[in-house]
């Protein structure tokens, strides 16, 4: 009997490019020292565990 696949363990090769290329991580985005270093907006709010909503 085979296994029904799940929603959510979807084939590598079938999601889209821009999903497959989007960091997982905050140390895998390139660039933006400014946003995300640890002194910075970002970095701050990401050591206080404390997100507010914003646009950039």
């Amino acid at each position: 009997m085979s296994e029904t696949p799940s929603l959510f363990d979807v084939d590598d090769a079938s999601r889209p490019l821009a999903d497959r290329l989007r960091p997982r991580t905050l140390q895998g985005v390139v660039g933006q020292d400014h946003l995300l270093a640890a002194d910075a907006p970002i970095g701050r709010m990401v050591d206080t565990q404390r997100l507010v909503s914003m646009v950039l």
